[in-house]
Formats: structure tokens, C-alpha cells, sequence
């Protein structure tokens, strides 16, 4: 009799089995894009830059869009949400946000984050320009409730260079810790533009109120703000120290401002390390919050085929070890960007390379996609992170970003989406021909779409993505739904 169950449980998975990692097709606001939406003016560029889901299964997007300004193209930030089943949330005024919001900085429209509180309500963080004029961009934090209503907004400004012109700081990335009742913000920071350029990481911390207004943490080093620089360049050409993720470190109440370094090594010395910058967040004996309590970079990767010596970060989390988990971009043989992952853990004094991490025992990974151009020639695709995560049910990591790749005179991409196991091995259960990685193109006539930005529902039953895609000559933003149920995959290993 069990053997009999066994059979049928079998042919049951068999017959219901969903490809992992492709487009949920019930997703749909117009039955003709099934999985995904695409909207915009043609005209006027718009593109989503972050996604989140809220616990009703809703998806907010937030992005930069041009528009119309009494005769003017101007651009402003948005911020919209979807219904589980794919259609606009009428109830969500996204018109009235766009209105008052600050308008963002022209040279860092990639610089917005929607980040959710516990009630469903929302950070929203940019960095934009508010020296008429000039060069001088700040970074403004706004905070929503769930009907779009604004509860607080804080301004943060380092204005740590000598004159206008290096005096900018730009947004990368920031965290919601609810059990602190603390927002924490990773910038990059002017502080020097002649006769070279300085930039250092930035990291800024503000108390979420009981109202939900914001200020800024002067328990965390005097006033709530501090950096950190590596100044890795022998030459002193270019001192650029730029950030671009934050995680907590629950274990030790430490957050990890983590980026890239430039030194100018390698074959053509222009190469930069992955970078890390260690603060405590609260209170310690011989150690305030505020305390840079390490700081290490890259240099080199053990075993790296990469004589460029270009190492690129864009995302870090934490797994369900403790362990830190690295996603950026290694440039390969081909001289062209690869997905990369690196492990790190905690010996009880530093951070150091897992070296038991990836298929190679190296410590580290990389992932890419080899096409057939129109030619029937090989071609490896140019890939960019920009999303890490870290699933909780069997701790795979999935990362979501675009790739690119030349045909002919043709410069094409697509959305991409890659999942490791816990131990760095592309993962079989997942992707296309069961591959580990989906390379999704949305529209076939274009082929010019992106990620920039992925989100789970719940514990990691479907994968929302924003980013652009053109329609013709006109970029528009995209919202896309995947399945990534696990219970629901096609390939088993017993």
C-alpha cells in the first residue's frame, strides 16, 4: 500500500510540476501581458528601481519617471502599488505622493529605496537635488503609512567637502530595524572634488517614533552620523570609497556598510576591491554606538582567475548562520561582468573567506549566460547584481539583476534571475532546464528589458521584479511575478 501512495504522490508531483524561477502568468492587468505589466508615457523614460511586498501580498514599486511640467520635461519620484492579482490598487493615491515629493537627483535616479515597517507602512529614501544651480545633492528619507499618508521626513546632510561642488551625498541603501525602533542609511559621501576625488562610505542613523516621525540617532556617535575610507589608490588620483548595501548584524547589534574600493591595480589599474566598514549600533563597555570596530576589504580573492583585479559589490545579507553573504560582479576571461558570490564568517575577532563556500571550495562563485547571436556565434552576456536574498526555507540565495550581451550592432538585454544553494552550487531545482538561472526577456521584438530590483512574498513562494523595458523607442517600467514555490518544483533530489 505505501509503495502504491509513493506512486501516485510521484505522478501527482510530476504531472502539477512548475518550472521554477518562470513567469506566474496568472499575475496579469490586461490578459495579454500574462505575468507581467509594463506602463509609462511614450516620450518620457520611466523606470522602477525597487520593489517591495507587504503582507496582504501587495506590491509597491518605487522609481523615477519624466513627465510634463507646463511645457518642461521634468522628473520626479514615484511610488505605486499593485493588488495580489496584478492590477493598479485603486485605493493607494500614487499621484499625490509623486506631487510633493523633492525632485530627485538627476545623476542618481538609481538611488531609490522603498523599504516596509511593520504595518505595512513605508520608508521611501533618495538622494536629490537641492542646491538650484550646483552639484550639492542631499538625501531625504520620507516615511508613509499604508494609505500613503506621510508620518515623518528627516534630511541628512555629511556637506563634509570644502566648496559646493564636493559637498554631495548619495543614497545606496537602507534597513528598517523594528526591534530598535532605528532606520539606518548607507551613503557615499563627498568630501574632496579637486585636485582629485574623495568619496567616502556614509552611514546615517535615524529613531522611527511611536508616530512614525523620523530624527536623527545623537546617541550614535554625537549626531547620528559617521564614515569610514579606505584610500586604497597609491597614486592619489582617485580616493573613491562608494557604498552601495547595509545589513544587521543581529548577533552583535553591529551594521556592515559594505561597497567597493578603488586602487587602480590589475592589467589596465583600474581595479577595485569589495569593501566593508563594521558599526556598532548600540552601547558597549569601551565601545559607544557610533565605533567603527573593523573595517576590511578584498585583496585578492583566493585562487582568482580575474587578472583585472575588478571586484564589484552590490548586495550583502545575512544567512541563517550568521554568516555574510557577498553578491557583486567579477570580471571574467572574456572580459566581461559575471554574477559573483562570496562567504565570509566570523572567527570571534575578524571576518574571513568560508573557504568551504562555492563548487571549488574557494570561498567564492560566479554565475553568467552563454548565448547563440544572430551569427550562431557563442557570446557570454554582461551581468549586474542588484538584489541578494537569502530564503529562509532551505537558505539558497537568489540574486536578480540584468544582462546584456552584442548582437551584431545590437546592444540587447534581459532580466535575470540566478539561485545558488546554501553551499554556492548553482541549484538544479531551479531555472530554466533546470539550470539554476532564468534569463527572462519580456518583449521578444525589443529584447531591451531589466531587473533592478527583486522581492519575495511571504517565505519565498513567488519573486516580484521591477526594472524597464522599451516598448519600441519608449522606456517603460516593469512589474513581474515568478513562481518559486519549492514544494512546487519538477526536479527532486532524493
Amino acid at each position: 500500500m505505501k509503495q502504491v501512495i509513493i506512486i501516485l504522490i510521484l505522478i501527482s508531483t510530476n504531472c502539477f510540476a512548475i518550472n521554477l524561477g518562470s513567469l506566474d502568468t496568472t499575475f496579469s492587468n490586461d490578459g495579454v501581458t500574462d505575468g507581467w505589466q509594463r506602463t509609462g508615457v511614450n516620450g518620457y523614460a520611466t523606470g522602477g528601481t525597487s520593489i517591495v511586498v507587504d503582507s496582504q501580498g501587495r506590491a509597491l514599486i518605487a522609481g523615477s519617471e519624466f513627465f510634463d511640467n507646463l511645457g518642461q520635461n521634468d522628473i520626479r519620484v514615484f511610488v505605486e502599488r499593485y493588488l495580489p492579482s496584478g492590477s493598479i490598487d485603486p485605493t493607494f493615491n500614487s499621484q499625490s505622493i509623486s506631487v510633493f515629493l523633492n525632485r530627485p537627483d538627476l545623476l542618481g535616479l538609481i538611488h531609490i529605496q522603498i523599504v516596509l515597517d511593520e504595518n505595512d507602512g513605508f520608508f521611501l529614501g533618495y538622494s536629490y537635488d537641492n542646491c538650484a544651480g550646483s552639484n550639492c545633492n542631499d538625501t531625504i528619507i520620507y516615511h508613509f503609512n499604508d494609505s500613503g499618508s506621510i508620518l515623518g521626513v528627516q534630511n541628512i546632510a555629511f556637506d563634509l567637502g570644502p566648496d559646493v561642488n564636493s559637498k554631495n551625498d548619495k543614497f545606496s541603501e537602507m534597513i528598517y530595524i523594528p526591534t530598535l525602533d532605528k532606520l539606518v542609511v548607507a551613503l557615499s559621501v563627498d568630501t574632496l572634488a579637486t585636485p582629485y576625488y574623495d568619496i567616502d562610505f556614509g552611514i546615517a542613523v535615524l529613531n522611527v517614533a511611536t508616530e512614525g516621525s523620523l530624527s536623527l540617532d545623537t546617541n550614535f556617535n554625537a549626531d547620528g552620523l559617521n564614515t569610514c575610507t579606505f584610500n586604497q589608490d597609491p597614486n592619489f588620483t582617485s580616493e573613491v570609497d562608494t557604498s552601495s548595501a547595509i545589513v544587521f548584524n543581529s548577533l552583535q547589534n553591529t551594521v556592515i556598510v559594505a561597497g567597493e574600493s578603488f586602487e587602480g591595480n590589475g592589467a589596465f589599474s583600474s581595479g577595485f576591491n569589495m569593501a566593508f566598514c563594521e558599526f556598532r549600533l548600540t552601547d558597549i563597555v569601551g565601545e559607544p554606538s557610533g565605533t567603527l570596530i573593523e573595517q576590511w576589504s578584498t585583496e585578492p580573492l583566493p585562487n582568482s582567475i580575474f587578472g583585472d583585479d575588478q571586484e564589484y559589490l552590490r548586495d550583502v545579507v545575512f544567512n541563517n548562520d550568521g554568516d555574510l553573504i557577498v553578491a557583486g560582479m567579477l570580471t571574467s576571461a572574456s572580459d566581461t561582468n559575471d554574477f559573483a558570490l562570496v562567504k565570509y564568517h566570523f572567527d570571534g575577532m575578524d571576518w574571513i573567506i568560508e573557504n568551504s563556500f562555492g563548487p571549488n571550495g574557494t570561498g567564492w562563485t560566479t554565475a553568467t549566460f552563454t548565448l547563440l547571436d544572430s551569427n550562431f556565434n557563442n557570446v557570454d552576456t554582461n551581468d549586474t547584481v542588484y538584489k541578494l536574498i537569502s530564503e529562509p526555507e532551505d537558505g539558497g540565495l537568489l540574486i536578480g539583476g540584468s544582462s546584456s550581451w552584442d548582437d551584431g550592432a545590437n546592444s540587447l538585454s534581459a532580466g535575470s534571475l540566478v539561485r545558488f544553494t546554501k553551499n554556492g552550487i548553482l541549484d538544479t531545482n531551479w531555472g530554466q532546464s533546470n539550470s539554476g538561472k532564468s534569463l527572462v526577456i519580456l518583449d521578444s521584438v525589443t529584447k531591451r528589458d531589466g531587473f533592478l530590483d527583486i522581492a519575495e512574498k511571504g517565505v519565498g513562494e513567488s519573486i516580484f521584479a521591477t526594472g524597464l523595458s522599451y516598448e519600441g523607442n519608449n522606456e517603460k517600467r516593469i512589474i513581474a511575478k515568478f513562481h518559486n514555490d519549492l514544494i512546487h518544483g519538477g526536479n527532486f533530489d532524493f
